[in-house]
């Protein structure tokens, strides 16, 4: 999956997106004129709705049944969009002053979000069993038959997403060529977090290959369910340096961020290098036992 799944990771997640609504919520008092405020709280609205948990509930004998269950759980297929694909698109189109970088971007915002909303409705109406359902031969209560050969086709869109992830991430770039003044400051702190993010989840990725992705994997060494949770709580990051940059809090502070930020990173990979290279040289030595002195 995209993120790990597991208590230690569940609450990092939890915790990394539940700081997006609550800094639109902030945003959204403080600056009602900015959009984004608006938008990360719509966000938390998508994170907040607990429609597949109650919908196993149901399933398992709770109120509304099996029926309300799987309805709930169709619901809550495609909730993903607005948690992963607003991120990565609108957030960064609209960054810093809730408004597209020009009028020239009016067209490509109208093809992203019509596109997001089409991926959204053909997944929900998808007459396929419900993909990591409470029942996985149960098929779609919202599903239409008669769609099926167009939705084949119609679900390749979801391509879309990347698609729109890069050009929002190039509607950035080009913002901070021209940018100054207090608005490059901010591109400035948006920009470091992204980074910081992405080098970080990226990292965790290339370490987990070969293993699995859950957070608490008993086959996993217990430095990989860690740093697993660790990448997912970084995407905190990025409403923080939102909610910095537009309410201008301690804004000036980026390049000590930037140094402490580069510092602390160097630091983590040469601990990390050196606890590997201790454990798995040691442990070779000693044949492989596992020994509470060496992990410590």
């Amino acid at each position: 999956g995209l993120f790990s799944k597991g208590p230690l990771s569940d609450l990092s997640f939890v915790g990394a997106f539940a700081t997006f609504p609550i800094i639109g919520y902030v945003l959204a008092i403080r600056r009602p004129e900015n959009a984004i405020g608006w938008v990360m709280l719509g966000m938390g609205v998508a994170l907040g709705l607990p429609m597949a948990a109650y919908g196993t509930y149901a399933i398992h004998g709770g109120p509304g049944g099996r029926d309300l269950g799987l309805l709930l759980e169709a619901i809550d297929q495609p909730m993903w969009i607005p948690l992963v694909a607003i991120p990565a698109t609108f957030l960064l189109l609209l960054f810093p002053d809730g408004h597209l970088p020009s009028p020239r971007w009016r067209w490509f915002a109208r093809v992203l979000g019509g596109g997001l909303v089409f991926i959204f409705l053909a997944i929900l109406v998808d007459p396929a069993p419900i993909e990591g359902g409470t029942l996985p031969t149960a098929p779609n209560p919202l599903g239409l038959g008669f769609l099926r050969p167009f939705l084949s086709f119609a679900l390749v869109t979801i391509f879309i997403i990347p698609i729109g992830a890069v050009g929002s991430l190039l509607s950035l770039v080009l913002r901070f060529r021209r940018s100054k003044g207090i608005e490059r400051l901010q591109l400035r702190w948006l920009v470091t977090a992204s980074s910081v993010v992405a080098v970080v989840y990226s990292a965790v990725i290339l370490l987990s290959l070969g293993g699995e992705w859950t957070g608490t994997s008993a086959t996993n060494p217990g430095w990989l369910n860690l740093v697993q949770s660790i990448s997912v709580a970084s995407f905190g990051l990025i409403p923080l340096a939102i909610g910095v940059s537009i309410l201008r809090y301690r804004l000036f502070d980026i390049d000590v961020v930037i140094n402490r930020a580069l510092l602390f990173g160097v630091l983590a990979v040469f601990i990390t290098l050196v606890y590997v290279g201790i454990v798995v040289g040691i442990g070779t030595l000693v044949g492989g036992r596992t020994d509470p002195v060496l992990s410590a």
